[in-house]
C-alpha cells in the first residue's frame, strides 16, 4: 500500500504540461491495468484454494478406508 501512496503523491506533484498529463494518464492506466491483474490472480487463488482443500479432504478419506 505505501508504494501506491507515494506514487498518488508523486502523480499529485505533476504540472499541467501536456507532457505531464500524457504520463500521469500513461500512469493510470497502468495502475488501473495492475489492479485488475492482482484482483484477477486473487480470485484465481481463491479457487486453487478451495481445489486444495477438497484434495486434502479426498486424500484424508482415502487414508482413513485404506486404514
Amino acid at each position: 500500500m505505501r508504494i501506491r501512496g507515494r506514487i498518488r503523491e508523486n502523480m499529485k506533484g505533476l504540472k499541467g504540461s501536456a507532457a505531464a498529463k500524457q504520463l500521469l494518464d500513461r500512469c493510470v492506466r497502468e495502475l488501473n491495468a495492475q489492479e485488475d491483474r492482482l484482483g484477477a490472480l486473487r480470485r484465481g487463488l481463491v479457487v486453487l484454494r478451495a481445489q486444495r482443500d477438497r484434495a486434502s479432504s479426498e486424500r484424508d478419506l482415502t487414508i482413513e478406508a485404506v486404514i
